[in-house]
């Protein structure tokens, strides 16, 4: 069992939706980042060890959740029929995606 290959260039009435976004460069003909200056300046400004440093060995007063996080059982059919975005949080940085027909799991 394979899986379809999704994603190919925008085209027709999709790519007009898209170039209706407030992201949308109509100049570069891409999407764009508006406030890339103050994002590089935060890219320059990281400390990435003093961050690592601080996780492995200092004392976070939040490292753990107060009280017990939410748990819900979702309703999946109501997710595989879903005409607008739907998403489930699964956990840590998994989500359980559902766009315009198709379901994506994003698990990096």
């Amino acid at each position: 069992m394979g899986c379809s290959v999704i994603g190919k260039k925008p085209s027709g009435v999709h790519l007009e939706k898209i170039k209706t976004s407030p992201q949308w460069d109509k100049t570069k003909e891409k999407f764009v980042n508006r406030n890339q200056d103050e994002y590089d300046l935060m890219i320059k400004n990281f400390d990435y060890w003093g961050m690592t440093k601080e996780q492995f060995f200092g004392k976070q007063k939040n490292r753990f959740p107060k009280s017990k996080l939410p748990e819900v059982i979702p309703d999946l059919d109501k997710f595989n029929v879903a005409k607008n975005l739907t998403y489930f949080w699964l956990g840590h940085s998994t989500i359980l995606l559902r766009l315009e027909g198709k379901t994506i799991l994003f698990d990096p």
